[in-house]
């Protein structure tokens, strides 16, 4: 399937719009906006990849625990992207924090979708992330998470949505859209309990 096909498939159009509002807070959440700054530190680097790690291995975990139980989908290639983190967190010196408890689980193709949504869509927010950060002349910073499948990516993300519009049915749109809100709302508790978590430690520090 090509870019323009994918760009106007209804299930992505339906997708976008019901998540614009979630998608835009987590663009906007302190633990993630400094990755797009031209004063973006270590430190604060190092804060974000630690609270990614735990929504990574969590998605990674279940849905290719559910991948393997998919008929429809045992051809699909999920680029599993733990391992990168990993690498940047121990160039770092840092501990990824602690992946949270309740996460959304698949449970049909088209949950799987509004999972993958998520999942193969921060890959491409990645690269924008990465480009930034060369832009800004912070290639100091270990990238190999954010960086990705460098050129694949944008055949991959349009891979997935080839599978999809033929996997999930107009019925399932609906289904597909709230696993996607609910992924995204588990992204954002994990990521206020990081960000509250942090603030803690550094008051305590001050205490001290």
């Amino acid at each position: 399937m090509s870019a323009s096909t994918a760009s106007v498939s209804p299930l992505r159009q339906c997708l976008r719009q019901a998540s614009k509002q979630a998608h835009h807070e987590l663009d906007h959440h302190p633990l993630l906006t400094p990755l797009l700054r031209a004063d973006l530190n270590r430190t604060h680097y190092g804060k974000a990849l630690a609270a990614l790690h735990g929504i990574q291995a969590s998605s990674e975990q279940r849905i290719q625990a559910f991948l393997q139980q998919c008929p429809g989908w045992a051809d699909y290639r999920l680029y599993c992207r733990l391992p990168a983190l990993e690498a940047d967190l121990a160039a770092l010196g840092l501990q990824p924090v602690a992946a949270p408890s309740n996460w959304p689980e698949p449970t049909c193709a088209a949950s799987l979708v509004g999972m993958l949504y998520v999942t193969e869509g921060s890959n491409m927010g990645g690269q924008v992330i990465a480009r930034s950060i060369r832009q800004h002349g912070q290639d100091d910073l270990p990238m190999s998470f954010f960086s990705g499948q460098g050129e694949v990516s944008d055949q991959a993300w349009q891979d997935f949505w080839a599978l999809a519009n033929a996997q999930c049915s107009v019925d399932d749109y609906a289904l597909a859209a709230s696993t996607a809100l609910a992924v995204f709302a588990a992204i954002k508790i994990h990521l206020d309990g990081c960000r509250a978590s942090i603030n803690a430690t550094n008051s305590r520090a001050l205490d001290a």
